[in-house]
């Protein structure tokens, strides 16, 4: 999976009449905030998850 950290550290080769690597770096950063929040968000999201799931399954064994 890729991480921010990947994204921090690619390099592009320059090229004649290539992109301004001011805008790419721009761009990247912008990248990079944006996947660390939803990486973090994921994260959340998954521990909730468990534990919601943990206590359907107490209600199913309280149900039996």
């Amino acid at each position: 999976m890729l991480t921010p950290v990947d994204i921090q550290n690619k390099i592009f080769e320059k090229k004649l009449k290539g992109y301004d690597c001011d805008a790419v770096d721009d761009f990247l950063d912008i990248v990079i905030q944006d996947f660390e929040a939803l990486v973090k968000e994921n994260s959340v999201l998954k521990q909730q998850n468990e534990i919601l799931n943990d206590a359907v399954n107490r209600y199913k064994e309280i149900e039996d």
